[in-house]
């Protein structure tokens, strides 16, 4: 029984160390990109802005969906250079978007303690030439709840 419980635990490591050096592949070879998803205001029926949603184009399984890869990034460390891309792609994407539209990027739970996410927001914005008065980050209600002192500082 203790080794087939060794043996277990030796594939599910190895399983994750592969899932780790697939989603780092990913982001080294420019493979997450920006999915703009349209959001109406249902009373009226007209597009208001687009929620940036990062999506990784697997070379052999197509669109891979973010809760599939996101917690593997954030416990590996590897989130702040996913959102970076995805981010940087987003501001670049974003010319080609009529002026009343703005754009809505979640941010993970992780970036909360990251205190310079608002400058290199900025700087990546002003890179692209992206007005910040059309970005909207939004934040999930857990991520407020437990780490409210963290949210505080991250926004100013």
């Amino acid at each position: 029984m203790i080794a087939h419980r060794h043996a277990v635990n030796r594939v599910i490591r190895l399983r994750m160390l592969t899932e780790y050096a697939d989603v780092k592949r990913a982001i080294e070879s420019d493979q997450v990109i920006p999915y703009f998803q349209p959001l109406v205001d249902l009373r009226t029926g007209v597009l208001v802005r687009f929620e940036v949603l990062a999506r990784w184009q697997h070379p052999l399984h197509g669109a891979i969906l973010p809760k599939n890869f996101i917690s593997l990034a954030e416990d590996n460390g590897l989130i702040q250079r996913l959102t970076d891309q995805v981010f940087r792609k987003a501001f670049k994407s974003a010319p080609i978007l009529p002026e009343t539209f703005s754009l809505s990027v979640n941010i993970s739970p992780v970036h909360l303690h990251d205190l310079n996410l608002p400058r290199q927001i900025r700087a990546m914005a002003e890179e692209a030439g992206f007005p910040l008065e059309r970005l909207t980050i939004e934040i999930t209600e857990s991520a407020l709840l437990d780490n409210l002192a963290q949210v505080r500082r991250a926004c100013h």
